[in-house]
């Protein structure tokens, strides 16, 4: 077997054409191809789905070397995950970024999205509503003994840092405890399951950064003594039934930020939006699971000293509540660009395992796909169309070359 035939039968899947012309065989030739819009799907449409994806980078008070870099590739990230996995709507996801992402930006949208979960419908059922916070954490002092905030036994508050927050840190930063305070709004009553991921240092018990660090020192901020922690009356907190969060690294660690394709991004995101997307029965991959498999994905990465991440809630539960309706099915959708009927665009890249090289068997529509994909030999299955190959691989999509098999080997 030739090296391409090898390379189809181990790496080819089949796809499917989105719209537009593309290039089939007929007579020997490669032919443009009209292909009609392929019917409409609704993933998962029974279920109430929102998303509050907060991404900080520049921050307006602190000096550059504390600025981040990767903060607004994360929510991008999250969000085509959302919308494209998981049958999100865009109308149900809000971003805030920056110079949007005050304190009080984010308290607002704390409120405005408990409100639009407490006033869902009896029948509308438990909606699946995402945080994602990318950006510095930091601490600040807890508040005292007596207080019915007083939870931390180290003295120190995990913070969320948003855009307007000072160095010595100051009100506008978001305290685990209202974080803890909006989560228990949304489960209340069963109303919402909630994701809570924070993609940020000092996040192991609340709440970033190999090239920045996503932590917010502040050398003022330090613990309290081994007795005066011995002594201290705490009331612990915990996360209401139906909250699960999922964060980058223990409190003593940092998180850092992953550099790709001279893209930089929070590891944390890099790694579990493409572990969810290349995956293809999403209603069997519970919370536990996803956090092992990214803990192997750093050590495959040869990410050095990489932290932990920390999983607290439902761990045994599956990720964003997944049905079967959302696994995927054995194809990707693909479409040719302009007048240059050669080439095609997959709405696939890196992130879902492919690489610049692999071929891949193409279908008109879905219902037409063949299994196992042909070899070189046989040329096409059934009613394929042709083969591409993998030319360029970006994040989230591909550019592909078109081709046909003559005799066993690739010719255009």
């Amino acid at each position: 077997m030739t090296n391409h035939a090898k390379l189809a039968a181990v790496a080819a899947t089949a796809l499917w054409m989105l719209a537009g012309s593309v290039r089939g065989q007929s007579g020997g030739e490669l032919q443009s191809v009209d292909l009609p819009e392929p019917p409409a799907t609704d993933i998962g449409s029974a279920v109430p789905r929102f998303a509050l994806l907060v991404g900080v980078q520049k921050y307006a008070h602190l000096a550059p070397h504390e600025q981040l870099a990767g903060c607004e590739n994360d929510t991008q990230l999250v969000r085509r995950l959302l919308t494209e996995r998981y049958g999100f709507r865009d109308a149900d996801i809000v971003v805030r970024t920056n110079e949007a992402a005050t304190g009080d930006a984010i308290r607002e949208e704390f409120s405005r999205l408990v409100q639009r979960v407490r006033s869902l419908p009896a029948e509308a059922g438990t909606a699946q509503v995402v945080f994602h916070f990318s950006g510095h954490g930091s601490q600040v002092p807890d508040q005292p003994e007596g207080d019915p905030n007083c939870d931390e036994q180290d003295g120190l508050d995990e913070t969320l840092v948003p855009y307007d927050a000072t160095k010595q840190g100051g009100p506008e930063d978001v305290r685990d405890d209202e974080l803890h305070d909006f989560v228990n709004q949304l489960c209340a009553d069963g109303k919402a399951r909630a994701w809570v991921i924070l993609d940020c240092c000092h996040s192991g018990t609340g709440a970033r950064g190999a090239t920045r660090f996503r932590s917010l020192e502040r050398g003022s901020v330090l613990p309290l003594g081994p007795e005066q922690q011995r002594t201290r009356r705490v009331t612990p907190k915990r996360l209401p039934d139906g909250a699960v969060l999922l964060a980058a690294c223990r409190a003593n660690e940092k998180e850092p930020e992953y550099e790709e394709a001279k893209q930089s991004y929070g590891l944390l995101t890099r790694f579990f939006t493409q572990l969810l997307n290349r995956e293809e029965t999403v209603s069997r991959l519970s919370y536990e699971g996803l956090r092992e498999s990214l803990a192997v994905q750093y050590r495959l990465a040869g990410i050095s000293q990489a932290p932990m991440p920390q999983l607290e809630g439902g761990r045994s539960n599956i990720v964003l509540g997944a049905d079967s309706s959302l696994d995927r099915k054995p194809f990707w959708k693909v479409r040719a660009e302009g007048r240059d009927r050669s080439t095609v665009t997959m709405a696939a890249g890196a992130l879902h395992g492919v690489t610049i090289g692999s071929l891949f068997e193409v279908y008109q529509r879905p219902d037409q796909i063949v299994e196992p994909p042909a070899s070189p030999e046989a040329a096409h299955n059934g009613e394929s169309l042709g083969w591409v190959r993998v030319e360029k691989a970006g994040g989230v999509t591909a550019t592909a070359e078109v081709f046909r098999w003559d005799g066993g080997r690739a010719a255009r």
